[in-house]
């Protein structure tokens, strides 16, 4: 008989609060339009269909099915739809959880999942899901998949999480 034990004794790294705060689902039929603004806390997009470009601060970049924007907290972002293929995404807002790659402060990351998309397209459903049907439990059940999702981020783009401390910005606020 072969038998092989693997203990998992050791905290994980991730044992910090990741709070979802919430999950907005998207899709651009012509009754709205993004204005610049920005959050107090983390926000990630996950298009899950259609075109269009996404701005953070100064910067424009084109975002197609499969695409994923991390804005960390405090940072000029909005989103445009493209009008021939219009956008469809879901939101998570994460509470005291910033992003960081290689130990370098970034006001967004961007990532896409066109070739590794089954896990992603998976938590997501399934957050949905959850979200819409609000079963018994289903804000559990939403933090333990958003955690998942997270640890899927982690692993694909090899970034760094932390616990988010700073404050929000009075200039910003008062504008």
């Amino acid at each position: 008989m072969s038998n092989n034990r693997i203990d998992i004794s050791k905290k994980s790294d991730l044992d910090f609060p990741m709070n979802l705060l919430y999950i907005t689902y998207s899709k651009y039929e012509g009754d709205w339009n993004s204005l610049m603004h920005f959050h107090p806390f983390t926000e990630i997009f996950y298009v899950i269909g259609g075109k269009g470009k996404f701005a953070v601060e100064n910067e424009s970049f084109n975002v197609k099915k499969d695409d994923m924007i991390i804005v960390n907290p405090n940072i000029y972002h909005h989103e445009d739809s493209s009008g021939d293929d219009p956008l469809e995404y879901v939101v998570l807002g994460v509470d005291e959880l910033t992003f960081d790659l290689n130990g370098e402060d970034h006001l967004f990351l961007y990532q896409s999942f066109d070739k590794n998309n089954d896990d992603m397209e998976y938590y997501i459903s399934r957050l949905l899901m959850e979200s819409e049907r609000k079963e018994f439990g289903y804000e559990t059940v939403c933090q333990k998949l958003f955690e998942l999702f997270m640890l899927k981020i982690i692993r694909q783009m090899k970034v760094n999480l932390s616990k988010d401390n700073t404050q929000l910005p009075a200039k910003r606020e008062i504008r």
